[in-house]
């Protein structure tokens, strides 16, 4: 009963909206118990059916109403940390819940508020900065059958991700870079976004950033920079212009993991990095360059295509 009478107030007579609208004029408890009720709402079931999810994805009004609060105060100075931090949890919930995922993605064509919380990334506020990761998180990897057929299905969206990932790896902090990578090398060795690894790692811009980003004075970031690295190199079909940026630094690399990864304490990582040096060194030696396009044919039509099941199964173990 007390579930039902709620269920009324807050949709059916629109007090969840009315709230949410004076919701940045609210004192911190009024907030407060604005998110508990909205947030305790979600487990809630009348007649076998989420209410709060069902109502919010037929009626998207709402879930457009959160991401504007929440968009709006990072264009605000009073008290917009703390509105960012509980609107942000509402949405975590929210999220939870692929229906009202797929509203996030169908407003993001009108509102651009999914490539907003990359730029919010990048804001000096720390706690803004995290809480935008947690959601960029919950959006990409909570159900990523959804991203993969129907968000990156479209291309624009797929290089938009790309692009607005690479802006973090290459202009924000240290936390940021680590957050950032951490997102990519889990979406591309997750093996749900083949459109994204594939398309990912045949661009050389992308491996000019990740190259930078294994060098940093950061082992930890360099070791988790090595997972994104790896299937650049382990790749069986690699491009051209890959091979030979690959080629003009094999030297540097070889060396860069001689010195750096060199005390593994992780066997499999040891492992990966062993099978990483044996491709590194296979490859044609910058003096040949002028030899290079002929070498490269016969590595990418005559050496891969006579151990191409084994290539193909130690690629698939790498990543």
């Amino acid at each position: 009963s007390n579930a039902a009478n709620i269920q009324d107030l807050f949709f059916k007579n629109g007090l969840l909206n009315k709230l949410l609208l004076k919701f940045p004029i609210l004192d911190f408890e009024s907030r407060k118990n604005i998110s508990i009720i909205f947030t305790n709402g979600f487990g809630k079931c009348i007649d076998n059916k989420f209410v709060y999810v069902d109502y919010m994805s037929s009626k998207t009004e709402t879930m457009n109403l959160l991401l504007t609060i929440l968009e709006n105060t990072t264009q605000s100075f009073s008290n917009n940390v703390e509105i960012y931090l509980v609107i942000g949890s509402i949405l975590e919930e929210c999220l939870n819940f692929e229906q009202l995922s797929r509203v996030v993605l169908n407003l993001n064509s009108t509102t651009d508020i999914i490539w907003k919380l990359f730029s919010n990334c990048l804001l000096p506020s720390f706690e803004i900065s995290t809480e935008s990761f947690q959601i960029i998180n919950l959006i990409f990897l909570k159900n990523p059958k959804l991203i993969s057929n129907e968000f990156f299905n479209n291309k624009n969206n797929l290089n938009k991700f790309i692009k607005k990932t690479n802006e973090l790896l290459k202009h924000g902090n240290y936390v940021t870079k680590r957050q950032g990578v951490k997102l990519l090398s889990t979406m591309i060795l997750g093996r749900a976004f083949n459109q994204l690894m594939t398309t990912y790692i045949s661009n050389t811009d992308n491996l000019k950033i990740i190259m930078i980003l294994l060098n940093d004075k950061s082992k930890n970031l360099q070791i988790e920079t090595f997972h994104l690295f790896k299937v650049f190199v382990a790749n069986p079909n690699k491009n051209k212009p890959i091979c030979d940026i690959l080629i003009r630094n094999k030297e540097k690399l070889l060396k860069f993991f001689e010195i750096h990864f060199c005390n593994l304490q992780d066997m499999n990582l040891k492992q990966e990095k062993d099978y990483i040096v044996h491709i590194l060194k296979d490859l044609p030696s910058s003096t040949q360059k002028q030899h290079t396009e002929e070498l490269l044919s016969d590595v990418s039509n005559s050496s891969l295509k006579d151990s191409q099941e084994q290539t193909k199964e130690e690629f698939v173990n790498v990543i």
